[in-house]
C-alpha cells in the first residue's frame, strides 16, 4: 500500500505533535508515524521530568489549544530562581518579576510535568481532520530527493510526501538515514529524578547548586512538594540509587548543608542517561532550575 501526504512527521512526541498542531487550518495532509503503541501516546506515563515554561511558551500553547487541556492543579508557578556555584557564598538571583510580555505577572514562568504536555498535545492533534496517526509502527527506511520523501515502514507500507520531518528524538534514526549529521557527546553523566515532600515551604523558588562532581536542582511544584534533579558521574549513580529513601533524604540534606527541609519519604528515583547534541567544543548543558526549601518566604 502506498500512502501519499503533504507532510510525514516521524515521532509523536511534543515536538512532532506541536508541529502538526500549528498546521491544523492549513489544508495540508499530515501523516504522523510513531513506533510506540497508541496507548502510550494518548495516555503517557509520568516520567519524572518537569518542564519549565516561559510566558511565551504559555502563549504558544494557548494558541495551539494545548495549555487549556493541562489540569489547572498541575500547573506549578515558578516565582523566582537562585543559583549557587561550588563553595561560594555568592548567589545569582533571578527575582520574581512584576511584568512579562506586556502584562502584569507574579512569576518567572510555570512548571508542568512532561507527560501532561505530551497528553495535551495528543488530545489537541487528535481533533484535527487533516492528521493521520500511524502508531505502533516504525520507520525501516527513509530517503529524500528533489521531488520529495520516500518512507518504508517496518510493516512494509510505503509513504510518500513533499516534506519529511524527523522528530524522533535527539537520537533520530530518520535523521541519520537521510544524511543529516549532528555532533553528539556523551558526558558520562546520569540524571536521577525524584519527588520529595517537605514540611517547610519551598516558596515556589527554583534553586540550582553546581557542586564539585554533582549538580543538584530543586524544582518547586506544590508548596511542600519538590522535584529533585541530581546530575552525577555515571559510575557514582549506582550508589545513590541503592540508597533507601531515608538515606537519600539525609544525603540531600548534607548537600544542602541544612536539615531544615525535614525531607519526607521520596517517590521512587528514575535514572536517565545524560546526553546532549552539541558542537564538540561546547560545555555540558545544565539541568533545569529548581527550588530550595527555606525557613521563610520573602518578597
Amino acid at each position: 500500500m502506498n500512502r501519499h501526504s503533504d507532510i510525514v512527521v516521524v515521532g509523536a512526541g511534543p515536538a512532532g505533535l506541536s508541529f502538526a498542531r500549528t498546521l491544523a487550518d492549513s489544508g495540508l495532509r499530515i501523516t504522523i508515524v510513531e513506533k510506540s503503541p497508541l496507548e502510550s501516546i494518548s495516555n503517557p506515563a509520568y516520567d519524572g521530568r518537569e518542564i519549565a515554561l516561559t510566558h511565551l511558551s504559555k502563549e504558544i500553547m494557548e494558541r495551539l489549544g494545548m495549555w487549556q487541556r493541562v489540569p489547572e492543579n498541575e500547573i506549578y508557578p515558578l516565582r523566582d530562581a537562585k543559583v549557587w556555584n561550588g563553595s561560594s557564598s555568592y548567589q545569582l538571583h533571578f527575582p520574581q518579576p512584576t511584568q512579562a510580555r506586556g502584562g502584569a505577572t507574579d512569576r518567572l514562568g510555570n512548571l508542568i510535568s512532561n507527560h501532561n504536555i505530551r497528553k495535551a498535545a495528543y488530545d489537541a492533534v487528535a481533533e484535527q481532520d487533516n492528521v493521520t496517526l500511524l502508531a505502533g509502527v516504525g520507520v525501516k527506511e527513509a530517503r529524500t530527493d528533489a521531488d520529495g520523501a520516500y518512507i518504508t515502514l517496518d510493516n512494509g507500507e510505503q509513504l510518500t510526501a513533499r516534506l519529511l520531518v524527523a522528530a524522533d528524538s535527539r537520537f533520530s534514526q530518520t535523521r541519520r538515514q537521510i544524511g543529516i549529521s549532528a555532533d553528539m557527546h556523551d558526558f558520562g553523566r546520569t540524571v536521577i529524578v525524584c519527588r520529595f515532600k517537605h514540611e517547610i515551604s519551598n516558596c515556589h523558588t527554583a534553586v540550582e547548586f553546581f557542586q564539585y562532581g554533582r549538580t543538584l536542582a530543586l524544582l518547586p511544584l506544590e508548596e511542600h512538594l519538590t522535584n529533585c534533579v541530581i546530575t552525577i558521574d555515571s559510575d557514582k549513580a549506582g550508589a545513590l540509587l541503592a540508597m533507601s529513601p531515608e538515606e537519600l533524604a539525609a544525603d540531600l540534606e548534607k548537600q544542602l548543608k541544612t536539615n531544615s527541609a525535614k525531607w519526607k519519604k521520596p517517590a521512587p528515583c528514575i535514572p536517565t542517561r545524560w546526553w546532549a547534541c552539541t558542537p564538540a567544543a561546547s560545555a555540558p548543558p545544565a539541568p533545569p532550575l529548581s527550588a530550595m526549601p527555606q525557613s521563610a518566604c520573602t518578597p
